[in-house]
């Protein structure tokens, strides 16, 4: 049984280190979004918390989905929830792929997890 998971584990593990990855870059991104209207927010006098926060909201929640898909990909090494993490790793790939927040690695790491998840419900007893 774990050697029928090491493929599915291998790209839902990738592609949630590209999830990661992607999401660091948009946090980062979010934050220089967020100098460069502050700064023109305080010309104008006004406050710009509101947009500030929202630019963040993205890539924590892509983060989030990017950790839980890591730990789903290790639970498929484990024969008896192999089942869960699969399905964990799917369901997460696929909201991941529709937040869309993280550019960079934004559309290869969800589809590589969608793949592994995928194979891992097929391979998983």
């Amino acid at each position: 049984m774990a050697d029928e998971m090491t493929v599915p584990f291998i790209l839902g593990l990738i592609g949630g280190i590209f999830v990661v990855l992607a999401s660091i870059a948009g946090l980062w991104l979010a934050y220089a979004a967020s100098k460069f209207v502050g700064a023109f927010g305080a010309l104008a006098g006004q406050s710009t918390a509101g947009i500030t926060a929202i630019v963040f909201i993205g890539p924590i929640v892509e983060l989030i989905l990017a950790i839980i898909i890591i730990v789903g990909s290790i639970m498929m090494r484990n024969p008896d929830k192999a089942k869960a993490g699969s399905i964990l790793v799917l369901v997460l790939a696929i909201i991941s792929l529709i937040n869309f927040t993280a550019f960079f690695g934004g559309v290869i790491g969800p589809i590589l997890a969608i793949v592994g998840g995928a194979l891992g419900l097929s391979k998983a007893k």
